[in-house]
């Protein structure tokens, strides 16, 4: 099915009370201060023998007392020539005034590029402490010894020593499994999915294995994968699923598989068994405290999270997931000093710099913001994240730099960058289709929130029900929510905001359209055909889709020669309309018309190269023609463009058998199996069901 798209021009008038209730997807942020704020040129720690110094209003001791600091608490020093001693600062509060010089131990402040000469200045920075380097004693000298150190490298995160030593192990003995599968982790954790999926391939079946890839299938986005694999794990380690008495592993990996789907609170419940069952591990801490902060529980996750330092002290990114745990948790103050030691441990970290602009954003520093994320965007120039986060600054109607348009055109150029960094970005879509509005480029506007409620409803989802929350008379927001609700799946709240907008415009021909998409999906058929009808009448040959899509209804219900006609007339008014020709091939093969098929799929493909259904629906046509290699390799290109479809690994699985490859086949098997969703008969076959065992 297909949606047609609307706008009034009235959204953009809500983007301020957007703004007040959103930072980030899901998140509500704090209050922000108003205009602009001066960036920092140096962060520094209270060192007082008193314990604690007094922040007063102006560089003299005359001066009001307007706080007063605990030692190794965190300021910015806004300019670094000191007045009589003094140093201007701002305090975690936000609050600006001033601390006498020698209660201040100045850090070293890392910068993105390597500085092309050394700045003067009238205070010398003094060191902090170097962390202390990980360490372990290696017991022997055989490759089990190195392993048992690796684990303890592996605890602390120190992945470079844990490498070094699981290489030796498995240089000493190549046959040393639980080697292979630590090592495995250990990419996993620095983010070398493809090595590890290499040891992954080489190692034997085992409930870790299954762990280790309900991880790797977690961290590439694909949530049920990850829990068919979490749960085979579980299964192996223990039948009766007595999960306290599980490998901590097995835990960890029903964990990952849980926060991929999104269920935080079970999530932080099998972190905490894991954490029992391995406490100095960690990662394990990391991510228990993750999920405490993603239901909010602060104390608990800052617990957590800290513990979770405290055993790996070394490894910049676990301060910045303690970072980023504070910031969802709207305790941006708290995160900064996070973020601001992950950069003293690793001054080129694009992570740090990201996650620091983002608290800075939280709390109204704008200038300290833009800063932080252009640090980011010229340490990797391929991330749209920085570019997203600097157009929603320039966006951002408190941001007072400049005209109101020459903000909004800024934001627009980082939008596009955004975009053309990440076609899919759903976010950047939204905003910027929101600065195209503030300018009035509506009809921008319209096909920036289309493509955006289309590439991720989810992100759209929130923030137009956050702009219809405030304001039910918002009739764009209400309709982009509906059509977020229909990309969800969620259709009968969809079907009750179209049918809104019919009561509120009863010849909306949008509405009828895709309220029939909704209706269309639940398999109520006949409103379905109801609802494109009256669009039909209303709108006529203007647009191709409500033909489409009766055409598409006729063909559900077996009318295929209605279905024919209106297919046609689609064709006629839209030749380029790579869907219709799909539809069409669907009624050439019920009408046994199978050179026709070929033709419409042909044309379907070559108008829309990422229409994965033509490329299976083609692999089928020429399965049945006995032509097996044609029809895997529009199977395999079906699987490229849409991995998470189960019915194109079974058909190709199927094809593997015949082929005589059943190691090939019995894989697909296994995956069709783990989404969950295959055309699989009740009764498979004696192969089919040896491949699952």
């Amino acid at each position: 099915m297909d949606h047609p798209k609307r706008i009034t021009g009235i959204l953009f008038a809500a983007l301020v009370l957007l703004l007040a209730g959103l930072l980030f997807l899901g998140e509500h942020a704090p209050a922000r201060s108003q205009g602009p704020t001066p960036a920092f040129q140096a962060i520094a720690s209270i060192s007082s023998n008193a314990g604690s110094a007094n922040v007063r209003s102006g560089p003299s001791l005359d001066a009001a007392i307007i706080g007063n600091l605990q030692n190794d608490t965190q300021v910015y020093i806004l300019d670094l020539n000191p007045t009589d001693g003094w140093y201007r600062v701002r305090i975690p509060d936000g609050q600006e005034g001033w601390i006498f010089g020698q209660l201040l131990r100045i850090l070293p402040t890392p910068t993105p590029e390597p500085p092309t000469a050394t700045p003067t200045q009238t205070a010398t920075p003094t060191p902090i402490p170097a962390t202390p380097t990980p360490t372990a004693t290696l017991q022997g000298k055989g490759a089990q010894s190195h392993l048992e150190r690796a684990r303890t490298f592996i605890g602390q995160r120190a992945f470079a020593p844990a490498l070094a030593d699981l290489d030796a192990a498995l240089g000493l003995d190549p046959s040393l499994d639980d080697a292979r599968l630590s090592r495995a982790l250990v990419y996993l954790w620095m983010g070398d999915e493809d090595a590890a999926l290499a040891d992954l391939e080489n190692a034997p079946d085992s409930a870790r294995l299954h762990s280790l890839l309900a991880i790797l299938y977690a961290r590439r986005g694909y949530p049920d994968l990850a829990l068919a694999e979490a749960e085979m794990a579980l299964a192996q380690a223990d039948p009766g699923l007595n999960l306290d008495a599980v490998d901590p592993l097995v835990q960890y990996g029903y964990g990952e598989a849980l926060a991929a789907q999104g269920d935080y609170a079970r999530a932080a419940e099998v972190y905490a068994r894991a954490v029992e069952g391995d406490p100095t591990n960690g990662e394990y801490h990391l991510a228990h405290g993750v999920a405490l902060a993603q239901q909010f529980r602060e104390n608990e996750a800052t617990a957590a999270l800290e513990r979770g330092a405290l055993y790996a002290p070394g490894d910049p990114l676990t301060h910045v997931r303690i970072g980023k745990a504070l910031t969802h948790m709207n305790a941006p103050d708290k995160a900064i000093p996070y973020f601001n030691q992950a950069l003293i441990l690793d001054p080129q970290s694009f992570d740090a710099y990201l996650g620091r602009g983002d608290a800075h954003y939280s709390l109204g520093w704008y200038a300290d913001a833009l800063a932080d994320y252009e640090a980011a965007r010229s340490l990797d120039p391929d991330s749209a994240l920085p570019s997203l986060a600097m157009g929603r600054i320039y966006a951002d109607p408190n941001f007072e730099e400049g005209t109101f348009r020459d903000r909004y055109l800024t934001a627009i150029q980082y939008f596009d960058e955004a975009i053309r960094l990440d076609p899919q970005s759903g976010e950047a879509l939204f905003w910027r289709g929101m600065a195209h509005e503030g300018l009035g480029n509506y009809d921008q506007a319209l096909d920036d929130y289309f493509q955006a409620t289309q590439r991720d409803p989810e992100a759209t989802l929130t923030y137009f029900d956050a702009i219809f929350t405030e304001d039910n008379s918002n009739d764009d927001a209400l309709f982009y929510r509906a059509l977020s609700y229909t990309n969800l799946e969620r259709y009968d709240e969809s079907i009750a905001d179209w049918t809104e907008l019919i009561r509120r415009y009863p010849d909306d021909f949008a509405a009828y359209t895709n309220r029939g998409v909704a209706y269309a999906w639940k398999e109520m058929h006949e409103l379905a055909i109801a609802d494109y009808t009256r669009a039909i009448e209303l709108g006529g040959d203007s647009s191709a889709i409500p033909w489409n899509n009766r055409g598409a209804e006729y063909h559900e219900t077996e009318r295929e020669q209605e279905a024919l006609s209106d297919l046609n007339r689609a064709l006629r008014i839209n030749p380029d309309y790579a869907l219709a020709y799909l539809n069409r091939a669907y009624v050439h093969i019920a009408l046994e018309n199978t050179d026709a098929a070929f033709d419409d799929l042909a044309s379907a493909i070559d108008h829309d190269p990422a229409l994965a259904d033509a490329f299976f629906q083609r692999a089928v046509l020429f399965s049945e023609q006995g032509q097996y290699s044609a029809a895997i390799q529009d199977l395999d290109s079906a699987i490229a463009l849409d991995p998470q479809d189960a019915d194109f690994y079974y058909e190709r699985a199927l094809l593997f058998h015949q082929m005589k490859d059943d190691t090939r086949a019995c894989a697909d098997i296994r995956i069709a199996g783990a989404l969950g969703n295959a055309d699989i008969p009740r009764q498979p076959a004696a192969w089919e069901a040896s491949c699952t065992g």
